[in-house]
């Protein structure tokens, strides 16, 4: 027979052994949580040691209950409870922390190798051909000088394609000559890269080419980004001034491509010792020797035709300092993040009814043409409205000048809510909206390692903007044969001014505006 004694020797041995298995539990995956906290490379010093504290802490209450609780069966469903739940949260930490993190990275798109560039036919609507095959033995357009390389690989693809029916190609010196040729009914279809036929429109004698004409075929090719890249920056972006170029691409695909048309043309000149960030925005029209070269002079926004260093190095000799980094967002961006964050707040300087532009229809999965009205003071805007408050220049006091004071506040207030306290509460939803959405030379560690310094104080910025202003007129596009299009001559005092301030901020004085 078993006495009273041995019972209780027995159970006090199993208790042991729980409380040993329990206890090593805690142990482990305190020590895993600690190493994913340290592995996630963004929690700053001061929070890894209070979260080591805790751990600590924890730990000992576990061991303390283990050593002291073994004669009452409440202490110990109590410590098993307490333990079962320490365990629980150190395990979905150590899960979820790197997952996170690997969201994080997903925001943020590496320079691609190559990139898809477009070469599309385009015939007139009424001409009620279908296909390629349709072309056989009609005229098709093509350049005489710009784009050729990417042009003849379109042809050999469409001669492919067509068989034995052969097209006769007429040559032109420019895109508009060709696009007048089809209009007229001198060519039945023209070969163009899409991007040149994005600027077609910006000729008011063909604003609606896009309703006019029919997408025949579309051939997709990759390509290199030729361009040469600027020194790399070498210095830690947490202690030495760096220059960032913000590219703002007018397409609406899920992922912004480093080459077409940049709409948005903002340099942010930042100093974490001085914790300063010089906003310069720059006209999309700027007239400027594309990377530097005199002989290719055309507007700024054409720049990134040839890939997103050409646009960098565009602005880099305009403002005499190298760009570093670049970021480069589209239309999906900036409404994906606006409406992930629940609207972004703005102070209007005055009110007013945009002209109409396109913007994204979630439902449809398609963009529309729209307008929207916008009141003077404090306002809080969809993604939508943002795109146009950004977009809008006609409607405006000072046309382009106001499209880019416009940009200035929204990057502003775009910086000043994602670094605020409360963004934490959005921030399942804001990874989800991100992902994808800027492609970047930055390196994660680089990214990382600002988030980390806004972690370790979450101490505010001080932004100044500056617009650079000029005149409009008449001037040569290298991009469309020379061709002369509607142009901003930039004043040189204006530039002198920013590369005034560049300097400034960049040898830690502190600007007073």
């Amino acid at each position: 027979m078993v006495t009273l004694a041995e019972k209780k020797s027995i159970q006090l041995s199993k208790w042991s052994l729980i409380a040993l298995a329990v206890l090593s539990l805690v142990h482990m995956t305190s020590l895993f949580l600690v190493k994913s906290v340290i592995d996630i490379n963004v929690i700053p010093d001061k929070y890894l040691k209070i979260v080591a504290i805790v751990m600590v802490v924890l730990n000992v209450l576990v061991a303390a209950g283990v050593i002291f609780g073994g004669k009452s069966r409440i202490l110990k469903g109590l410590i098993i409870a307490f333990s079962a739940l320490i365990i629980i949260v150190n395990t979905l930490g150590t899960y979820a922390l790197p997952a996170y993190k690997g969201r994080i990275e997903k925001m943020f798109v590496p320079i691609p190798e190559t990139t898809e560039l477009y070469m599309n036919v385009y015939t007139m609507q009424s001409s009620g051909y279908q296909s390629l095959e349709d072309l056989a033995g009609k005229k098709m357009g093509i350049q005489a000088t710009l784009d050729t390389e990417n042009q003849q690989l379109a042809l050999e693809d469409i001669e492919s394609q067509v068989g034995e029916g052969q097209i006769t190609l007429v040559e032109f010196e420019d895109f508009y000559t060709a696009v007048d040729a089809l209009y007229k009914g001198e060519v039945d279809a023209i070969l163009i890269n899409e991007i040149y036929a994005d600027i077609i429109t910006e000729n008011a004698d063909y604003d609606s080419f896009e309703t006019d004409t029919f997408l025949l075929a579309q051939i997709t090719q990759e390509i290199i980004d030729q361009h040469d890249q600027p020194t790399a920056f070498t210095g830690d972006v947490t202690k030495s001034p760096f220059i960032i170029g913000i590219a703002g691409s007018d397409n609406f695909r899920a992922t912004p491509s480093t080459k077409g048309r940049t709409d948005a043309n903002i340099v942010c000149v930042v100093n974490p010792n001085t914790r300063q960030i010089l906003m310069i925005t720059i006209p999309r029209d700027s007239h400027l020797p594309i990377g530097g070269d005199e002989k290719k002079m055309d507007k700024l926004t054409h720049a990134s035709i040839y890939g997103i260093n050409a646009w960098r190095n565009t602005v880099s000799h305009l403002l005499g300092n190298e760009v570093n980094f670049y970021v480069r967002v589209n239309f999906r961006s900036i409404i994906d993040i606006v409406d992930a964050l629940g609207g972004l707040t703005i102070n209007n300087p005055y009110a007013f009814t945009s002209t109409k532009h396109q913007v994204w229809d979630k439902e449809k999965n398609k963009a529309i043409w729209t307008k929207y009205s916008y009141e003077k003071g404090t306002i809080t805007m969809t993604g939508n409205e943002t795109l146009l408050y950004v977009r809008e220049r006609y409607a405006l006091k000072n046309n382009d000048m106001g499209r880019n004071e416009h940009q200035a506040i929204v990057l502003k207030a775009l910086i000043d809510t994602v670094i605020s306290p409360d963004t934490i509460t959005k921030f399942d939803s804001l990874l989800k909206a991100l992902e994808g959405k800027f492609v970047t030379d930055m390196t994660v560690d680089q990214i990382f390692s600002l988030v980390q310094m806004q972690l370790a104080d979450m101490s505010g910025w001080h932004f100044s903007n500056y617009s650079l202003t000029g005149k409009t007129g008449p001037g040569k596009s290298y991009a469309m044969g020379n061709k002369e299009l509607s142009m901003v001559f930039l004043k040189e005092e204006s530039v002198n001014k920013a590369r005034e301030l560049i300097e400034k901020v960049l040898n830690n004085e502190i600007l007073s505006d």
